[in-house]
């Protein structure tokens, strides 16, 4: 009895002792170096602690490169430092109490983190807070974070699943570049803007919800977002940047909004896109707009710039709403074509017009030198295809040559 006694007493205090191991513990004071509430350093050997209440700030690169497995911060802590847990490989999971209002540049950057919660408390994320995070999956943003920091979770390549609350403004520079597993976006009302290269090379991305409240959209926001398929730009966005959603080669169908005017280069390299809408307030299309689009049909009203644009860079142009059911081979009724999207070589050079300019090119122009070599071409397809001026020139020759040979024959003759 007292052997079974004895057991009973031990087996707690052993799985204590077994689940002290992987616990949090409250390290010694001297494993701290603290100054005025800044943990400047841990000097420890724990791989799992408790930060000691009354610390207001956890210093830069406090914990940069160590072995921890897991870390409590205290409700005194309001501000993380730069780099504070960078390369923390081992910190599989953090979480980051209210009280904290800033997060560091690359205040986590290539840790081990695998999900990461952002209190609504915090008014400023530094660039690269996440950057390289390569196990993190899941991100939250509570209602009152308002900004999406540059590089944030660049390069983050297994981050699918991001949540933004109604008080997002905006998504920074590069916030997701290389995020390749990233499938869904959906962006909550109240945002207004995507930085330059926010999306830039999420390859598996296929749908993207942009919400109306949104203003611009910056350069190369979505550039090589290859598996995206469709687009709905809302009424409201003014600024698509250069780029924006450039060689996207899985994109077949785009609607611009009434509210831009001008589209500067940012559908390019988008080799399966056979539709994009066009109102009639866009009054500048830049040059390459929709270079190497060699099947894509504009439609838009009769008489707009769009058609202008159209007619003068061969394009087929449609005043009919696209049917994206039809058979892709047949033209939609009312269709108008300058010239058979085949004949342009993948890759072509398209021109600028400006809203002023006539549908039909200028004499002596690049384009007026295209029209004068089609005109030769029907021409000669008139004619069957035979060469009537080279025919006239050899037969003049050969008159020419009878008649000289006649008047030496007349000379020499007694």
């Amino acid at each position: 009895m007292k052997a079974k006694g004895i057991t009973a007493l031990l087996r707690p205090l052993a799985l204590f002792m077994c689940l002290g191991m992987s616990m949090p513990v409250l390290a010694a004071g001297e494993d701290f170096e603290i100054e005025e509430g800044v943990l400047k350093r841990y000097t420890g050997s724990d791989h799992s602690i408790i930060i000691p209440d009354g610390v207001t700030k956890i210093g830069s690169s406090a914990f940069s490169g160590s072995s921890l497995t897991g870390v409590t911060i205290p409700e005194s802590v309001s501000e993380i430092g730069e780099n504070a847990f960078g390369l923390c490989q081992t910190l599989y999971s953090i979480e980051i109490p209210d009280s904290v209002t800033v997060i560091g540049a690359e205040a986590f950057c290539a840790s081990g983190l695998t999900e990461i919660t952002i209190p609504g408390t915090v008014t400023e994320i530094g660039g690269s807070a996440f950057e390289r995070c390569h196990n993190l999956s899941s991100a939250v943003f509570l209602d009152g974070v308002t900004e999406i920091s540059s590089r944030c979770f660049t390069r983050s390549e297994n981050l699918v699943s991001v949540t933004t609350p109604g008080s997002m403004r905006k998504i920074g520079d590069s916030a997701f570049y290389e995020c390749y597993s990233r499938t869904t976006v959906d962006l909550s009302e109240g945002l207004t803007e995507i930085a330059p290269q926010a999306f830039y090379r999420c390859y598996e991305l296929t749908d993207i919800t942009i919400p109306s409240s949104v203003t611009e959209i910056g350069g190369s926001a979505f550039h090589y977002c290859n598996s995206l398929t469709s687009l709905d730009i809302p009424e409201g966005v003014t600024s698509i940047g250069e780029s924006a959603f450039a060689d996207c080669d899985g994109l077949t169908s785009v609607t611009i909004p009434s509210s831009m005017t001008e589209l500067v280069g940012s559908f390019y390299g988008c080799e399966n896109l056979t539709s994009i809408v066009i109102p009639s307030s866009v009054e500048f299309i830049a040059a390459r707009e929709f270079q190497g689009c060699t099947n894509l049909t504009i439609y838009g009203e009769a008489g707009s710039f769009a058609e202008s644009f159209a007619k003068a860079n061969r394009f087929s142009f449609s005043t009919e709403q696209p049917n994206t059911e039809a058979d892709s081979s047949e033209s939609p009724e009312g269709q108008e074509t300058e010239a058979d999207s085949s004949e342009s070589p993948e890759g072509q050079e398209t021109e600028a017009v400006s809203s002023e300019s006539a549908a039909e090119p200028e004499t002596g122009s690049d384009s007026g030198s295209t029209t004068v070599s089609v005109r030769l071409e029907e021409e000669d397809e008139e004619s069957g295809g035979f060469p009537i001026v080279p025919v006239l020139a050899a037969a003049i020759v050969v008159i020419a040559a009878v008649v000289l040979i006649k008047k030496n024959f007349k000379r020499k003759t007694p």
